[in-house]
């Protein structure tokens, strides 16, 4: 004979929506649902005049420094934005032969650590030794953020350079005053001197 049914249930799992939120590299933030296991992600507009917004003011190095000694060079950041800047962000010092050139070789690197208010400023020091291989006049250049870790009202105003240049030079040893007798017998020492001074 025909076996009678037997009736069955098993618990079957059902994802509920799960809303996420994420950021872009540019940091536009992204509304995404989870739904039986697909991702849907849709733009969420963001009104860009709320961010933070870094401006690096010129550094400021005396006008002449000297190769193998220390060079005490500053600079200002200021927070242009209705919010405060959350660290971390990284500032950069280079030198470059002109302002607006693409050469540029860097310095120091800084991780910035502490948050900057709206409307804030703050003033950096470093002191350096130049490399040997900077020597004659050069341009300083700090840039903000240049990763752009931080989301920005704006990208385009992180770098500033200074207006005048800085002159590394090294030493310039010049031999003067040379004294000696005006005639000595052979196979004897006769006295000599010389000065020497630093032009450098």
């Amino acid at each position: 004979r025909t076996p009678a049914p037997v009736a069955r249930t098993a618990l079957a799992f059902v994802p509920e929506p799960v809303a996420v939120e994420v950021s872009d590299a540019a940091a536009t933030p992204l509304s995404t649902t989870l739904m039986n296991g697909s991702l849907t992600t849709t733009p969420r507009p963001v009104d860009v005049d709320q961010l933070p917004d870094l401006l690096p003011l010129a550094p400021i190095a005396p006008s002449v420094a000297h190769l193998g000694q220390p060079v005490l060079i500053q600079w200002r950041v200021r927070n242009l934005g209705p919010q405060p800047a959350v660290a971390p962000w990284q500032e950069a010092l280079y030198l470059t032969p002109a302002p607006d050139s693409p050469q540029r070789q860097l310095i120091a690197l800084i991780t910035v650590s502490a948050d900057l208010p709206p409307g804030g400023e703050i003033t950096r020091s470093q002191t350096l030794v130049l490399p040997p291989s900077a020597a004659g006049e050069n341009f300083l250049l700090v840039e903000v953020d240049g990763p752009n870790t931080l989301a920005e009202r704006r990208e385009d105003n992180n770098r500033a350079a200074g207006a005048t240049g800085v002159l590394l030079v090294g030493p310039d040893l010049q031999a003067s005053a040379l004294t000696a007798p005006v005639e000595g017998e052979q196979g004897t020492s006769i006295p000599v001197a010389w000065t020497v001074v630093n032009q450098g």
